[in-house]
């Protein structure tokens, strides 16, 4: 009896949630307030997260009736049918996975009342029954509910969490997947603009005395990005926060790592991380820095993760049943790179050989095509590819072509050509940040390659169709999540513990 009825306890606010929320998609009734700030794919989120609660509650009230409390049968009934309306008009959920109980320091004033009674009573408090045995409510454990078709809802601990995690306009998606994996919500902050395109930010939530993590890639548009995260940082360092780390899954001017053949030119990868440790920051957590050496531009104080993400890519690629797969990197720079991730092929029992594209003709790289302009989308002949230089077997194998970065697309697009020019079967390409700026879509589409593979470290960008209000992707891009990996980041952060095994 005391089980459900703590299960009802914490469910019930949540099954008022999820009739709300439900009723929103229909156009009927009035929002909940956390609906009002999320996207359309966040509400589809929530609403998903509620109605898992609204079963809950079903089954929790079910129980009471079996218990034989006054009025349950009435009570369960009504909470099914409420359950039954909720989800019917959802799609099926094949994986909730980590949800987070949302809003669940939110108490009804039933709750209250109850424990007012209670302390007249001269029952404790729960924040006093740690001593008689129960869970510490700190020690981040959480409790786990399994439906009967695999679904799981997580509760977190009713005391609230010691860390929290913020994000700016980077990439809200990446944040928000990535506290639904901690079973946490994301701190309350605004980031918003002025009429003079200043940015102005606010921090809602009490964060003196916690760690507090800020998701943030410096992606697209970079200098604005940039400006929001350090914006957050001083905010939190000046609102008393204990510990301040920045989760930057894409470090914006990792390629200005030294000067040129030119002296007179910035290190802009040096003086972003000056301007981080300025601003207050204690950590950071990177992901596939585009240069190893950015890890020594930040100082003795401030501790540098660097997470390789590739191996998030072979369970993907074994699914395609390569045939003697090559991985091949599109230039001389990238050759460890793509070694490494040969490697892991081998471990994982999949044999496979590498190749090397040197290109000694670096004019005609991407969309250097003589008598083409910028943004053109052209078709490379043989003569044309003759430059590149082929070091390597490729004639009947699958080819994987292994890359940190794809902007403008124009060097793997070509890399591609001269592979299938080469006799190769497939042309696969991985990268870990997918930029896809200009027309590198349109290059993609037209191009030999099979598939491209990223991770989400950075939204793909978007491009509207004249006249019409829609989004238009490639066809050939797959995109894989890394949400899990910060998270288990994240938290082996929390707790002290090692993050080099990740």
């Amino acid at each position: 009896m005391r089980a459900a009825a703590q299960v009802r306890r914490r469910a019930i606010p949540h099954l008022r949630r999820a009739r709300a929320s439900a009723a929103c998609e229909r156009g009927e009734g009035r929002p909940p307030a956390s609906w009002e700030s999320a996207p359309y794919p966040a509400k589809r989120g929530l609403t998903r997260t509620w109605a898992a609660a609204a079963r809950l509650v079903a089954g929790a009230l079910a129980a009471s009736a079996v218990l034989g409390l006054a009025s349950a049968e009435a009570e369960a009934e009504a909470a099914a049918a409420a359950a039954a309306e909720t989800t019917s008009a959802l799609p099926r959920i094949e994986h909730i996975g980590a949800l987070p109980l949302m809003d669940h320091q939110v108490q009804d004033d039933e709750d209250e009342d109850q424990q007012k009674a209670g302390a007249k009573n001269g029952q404790k408090p729960a924040g006093d029954r740690k001593a008689d045995g129960d869970k510490d409510a700190d020690s981040g454990d959480e409790d786990e509910v399994e439906f009967e078709d695999g679904a799981k809802f997580y509760i977190p601990p009713a005391e609230e969490s010691k860390f929290k995690i913020f994000s700016g306009n980077g990439n809200w998606y990446l944040a928000n997947e990535v506290s639904m994996h901690l079973g946490v919500q994301l701190g309350r902050a605004t980031v918003k603009r002025f009429a003079d395109g200043e940015v102005s930010v606010n921090i809602l939530d009490n964060v003196r005395g916690k760690d507090v993590f800020v998701i943030q890639p410096l992606g697209p548009p970079v200098n604005e990005n940039l400006m929001e995260l350090l914006l957050m940082v001083t905010t939190l360092r000046r609102s008393s926060a204990r510990c301040i780390t920045a989760v930057i899954p894409y470090y914006g001017y990792c390629r200005s790592t030294r000067k040129g053949k030119d002296t007179r030119t910035p290190i802009g990868a040096a003086d972003v991380a000056k301007m981080l440790q300025v601003a207050g920051v204690d950590h950071v957590i990177a992901v596939d820095l585009h240069h190893s050496q950015i890890m020594g531009m930040f100082g003795p104080g401030t501790a540098v993760d660097n997470l390789d993400v590739s191996s998030l890519a072979i369970p993907y690629f074994e699914t395609k049943f390569l045939r003697k797969p090559v991985v091949v990197s599109p230039d001389a720079n990238g050759a460890a790179r793509a070694k490494i991730f040969r490697d892991k092929l081998i471990r994982r029992k999949i044999d496979s050989s590498l190749a090397i594209i040197v290109d000694h003709d670096s004019k005609k790289r991407g969309w250097e095509k003589e008598g083409a302009k910028k943004g053109d989308i052209q078709d490379w002949t043989a003569e044309e590819l003759e430059g590149m230089e082929l070091v390597g077997e490729v004639e009947g194998h699958d080819c994987i072509i292994f890359d940190d970065m794809v902007d403008s697309a124009g060097r793997i697009t070509r890399a591609a050509k001269k592979l299938k020019l080469a006799g190769a079967r497939r042309v696969f390409a991985f990268t870990t940040h997918g930029l896809f700026l200009g027309n590198a879509y349109e290059r993609i589409e037209k191009s030999e390659l099979i598939e491209v593979v990223c991770v989400n470290t950075v939204p793909l960008a978007t491009s509207t169709v004249r006249g019409v209000n829609s989004w238009v992707y490639s066809n050939k891009v797959h995109q894989l999540s890394v949400a899990a990996l910060l998270a288990e980041s994240i938290r082996r952060i929390n707790k002290k513990k090692s993050v080099s095994k990740l």
